[in-house]
């Protein structure tokens, strides 16, 4: 038997809901639904159960098939149409990771005329293994080929490096955009410039770069304040997020803690707060 017939479980979509609301957010809404029906999975709040994901995990977990940068658009898509409700309902404030849930009474009244005319194909699939097609696909085609005559983006590539040299080019560059915004890509576009970079190879590199960069920063602080508010007192053991009280165990515990000194002492103990996150 081919192993690339179904011997896993399935993502399955209605005919009718994707003709109703576009492929992509069917798909994408079936699945939700489906963790939101797992008891195990997610929490209550305002008498919905929500569930907890990144992009990244959605791609990753759910949907390899896709880009981050497609899931994030059929997700927009629902969300603007009133089908998913999308919140931070996370204790630490440095976690912007949202939790989902359904608006089921709106999904109860789509007009099936009227969202296939004003979303269907909204999201269009960006590939995962981007190759130049010999034959236009009419379904995607119009959103694939997109006019990239305004963007700033492209701009200051053409700026840099000339003509966008392919369509492999074009998509790069605009699921850049996507992910870490137009005016961070043009930064890393006039950094290349200034390096001598050859291509946009150079550009992805030091976004993915400075993307991790960043996070693990802003992760450290967050984790050091939590520290700080429970030496002084302002946050007890409980309101700590589990990540800060696995730091202050490795970091010697609480009785480390009491005995920290300003200077000298504080300094070591920020570095090794740093060095467990």
């Amino acid at each position: 038997m081919s192993k690339l017939l179904i011997n896993e479980p399935p993502l399955q979509v209605l005919p009718s809901l994707a003709k109703a609301i576009g492929l992509n957010e069917a798909i994408v809404l079936q699945q939700l639904h489906y963790w939101i029906s797992n008891p195990k999975v997610g929490k209550e709040h305002d008498g919905m159960r929500w569930v907890y994901n990144s992009v990244r995990e959605w791609q990753e977990d759910n949907f390899p098939f896709w880009s981050e940068a497609t899931i994030k658009r059929a997700l927009a898509s629902l969300r603007e149409n009133g089908i998913v409700f999308a919140e931070n309902l996370n204790r630490a404030e440095y976690d912007r990771t949202l939790w989902y849930t359904i608006n089921y009474e709106a999904l109860g009244h789509i007009d099936t005329t009227i969202w296939s005319n004003c979303t269907n194909g909204k999201t269009q699939v960006d590939q995962m293994e981007k190759v130049n097609l010999t034959k236009p696909i009419p379904e995607t085609t119009t959103e694939n080929t997109k006019d990239y005559s305004s963007s700033g983006a492209v701009a200051a590539y053409e700026q840099t490096f000339g003509p966008i040299p392919n369509k492999i080019t074009s998509d790069t560059i605009a699921d850049d955009v996507a992910t870490y915004g137009e005016t961070t890509v043009i930064e890393a576009i006039n950094a290349a410039a200034l390096a001598g970079a050859r291509s946009y190879r150079w550009v992805s590199a030091r976004l993915k770069g400075r993307q991790s960069d960043n996070g693990k920063a802003q992760h450290v602080t967050a984790i050091w304040d939590e520290v700080l508010k429970f030496m002084k007192r302002s946050a007890t053991w409980q309101q700590l997020t589990p990540q800060a009280q696995g730091v202050i165990r490795k970091v010697g515990g609480q009785s480390r803690l009491r005995d920290v000194k300003e200077g000298f002492e504080m300094d070591q103990l920020k570095r090794e707060v740093a060095s467990y996150v």
